[in-house]
């Protein structure tokens, strides 16, 4: 077994994450537990009550995604936790990892060009998607290099595994050798 390899965002941003828990959802957490020990004063101030726990809400879970913001590769997968999203996937279920690019074109702030980092599986499928504050971690370029080798390996190991099966396809997308093996099948 090989030892997980982990990478993390910033111990001064997971400390400014941790800030924004402490300082935004804890005191507003407080707020909220008064009200349910007070019934009287929550049906009397219920919008004080809303806002202490919409503030609640927002500040912890701000501080906690912020803090886990990271990747980890294990031996069974990967796993990409970002402000936003997680995302796991199994080690071998992808077999390149793909820099697409997108243009966005906005009335007011004219056009602006993006990228997403895409898992792609041996079909051309997307898998999955490294979440983009996950670039914000200091050895994403490490983590990214990583990726490449297992994925690289796991193209080397699909050339033993059977072809897709033609039901998986769609009729129109069927060519001349599909139907015959099709039909031979049947």
């Amino acid at each position: 077994m090989q030892e997980p390899y982990v990478i993390r965002i910033r111990a001064t941003i997971r400390f400014l994450g941790f800030l924004i828990a402490v300082i935004i959802g804890f005191p507003h957490a407080l707020g909220v537990v008064y009200f349910l020990v007070h019934p009287a004063d929550l049906i009397a101030n219920w919008p004080g009550f809303l806002m202490c726990l919409f503030f609640a809400l927002i500040g912890i879970t701000a501080g906690y995604r912020w803090i886990g913001i990271g990747a980890e590769i294990t031996d069974a997968q990967v796993t990409m936790r970002g402000w936003l999203r997680t995302t796991r996937i199994a080690r071998t279920a992808f077999v390149k990892v793909d820099k697409v690019w997108s243009t966005d074109t906005h009335s007011e702030h004219g056009t602006r060009k993006s990228y997403d980092y895409l898992l792609l599986n041996q079909y051309g499928e997307s898998v999955g998607k490294i979440p983009s504050s996950v670039e914000l971690c200091p050895d994403f370029n490490d983590f990214l290099e990583r990726l490449r080798q297992i994925a690289s390996t796991n193209r080397q190991t699909i050339g033993h595994e059977p072809q897709r099966d033609i039901r998986d396809l769609p009729a129109d997308q069927w060519t001349a050798e599909d139907i015959q093996r099709y039909e031979e099948e049947n």
